[in-house]
């Protein structure tokens, strides 16, 4: 009997496209091995993941083995170009973002495929957030659920003023990933910048339900450098805000109000970045 299930496994996995999961970490730790494992345990069977490592010394335990492709990278790039270096790696039709401290749901994989297989004009899909948190209350509330814009058109209204993705909830169209990488200028929000170079060239989603429990803690690149975060973030608002003016896109009035909103701040960190020297 146990033949009979391995062979239906092999030739459901056949028939199944594969997805490439690319997931890069600087530390190998129990936080990282919970994220393989909820990896390897999806319910969707035909997946590799691609593990970026992009750690000083390099992880000595880990190496290439069943479904894992075990990659190094330079210790000295930054996110964008490690995860470029993994996307060029991946042989999925698929790529999905996965970060090494959170916890994917059993069947993320599965429903984001199924979703896609039957949209296809969408290229990029993301997901609701539950909290794994110490904190008790607030907006980072350990069990809270977080949602973003399900729809495309509400995805691009919240572009001009936030990040309308949870980006580790994200699977991509490899096609587009092959088009458009990340900017590697960008050393935070690269991923925010991504969404702007995609923002008329294919449609956007968001399901509804939690597929990822996002690990909130202090050691978070976002929350050691809020300020930098914060900088790039804005650039990539203004970017898709001059966009919509220079091709008088239908956010138009977005686009303006978006640029009225975050200019001030904006050129106040170029004038911080760049001081006028003293004569």
């Amino acid at each position: 009997m146990g033949i009979h299930v391995t062979c239906d496994m092999d030739e459901r996995k056949s028939e199944l496209k594969l997805v490439s999961v690319v997931l890069p970490a600087h530390r190998n730790d129990n936080l990282l091995r919970n994220a393989l494992d909820s990896i390897l345990n999806q319910s969707y069977p035909n997946i590799e993941i691609i593990l970026a490592d992009n750690s000083e010394t390099g992880f000595k335990s880990i190496t290439s083995r069943g479904k894992i492709k075990y990659i190094r990278t330079n210790p000295v790039w930054n996110l964008s170009q490690v995860l470029n270096f993994a996307v060029v790696h991946s042989q999925g039709e698929y790529v999905a973002r996965m970060d090494s401290d959170d916890i994917a749901i059993s069947t993320r994989i599965e429903k984001q495929v199924e979703f896609l297989e039957k949209e296809k004009d969408v290229g990029v899909l993301g997901s609701s957030i539950q909290i794994l948190s110490s904190l008790t209350d607030g907006h980072w509330a350990n069990g809270k659920i977080i949602y973003q814009p399900l729809k495309h058109e509400e995805i691009q209204s919240k572009m001009f003023y936030k990040n309308p993705f949870f980006h580790p909830t994200v699977m991509f169209r490899k096609s587009l990933l092959e088009r458009y990488s990340y900017n590697p200028r960008y050393e935070r929000a690269q991923d925010y910048r991504l969404w702007v170079s995609l923002y008329n060239k294919t449609r956007f989603a968001n399901l509804e339900e939690p597929l990822l429990l996002y690990r909130f803690h202090k050691d978070q690149v976002g929350n050691v450098d809020q300020i930098l975060s914060r900088r790039f973030a804005k650039r990539a608002q203004m970017r898709l805000s001059l966009n919509s003016i220079i091709t008088n896109d239908s956010n138009i009035r977005l686009g303006l109000e978006s640029i009225k909103h975050h200019s001030a701040s904006y050129f106040h960190d170029l004038i911080d970045r760049h001081p006028k020297k003293s004569s």
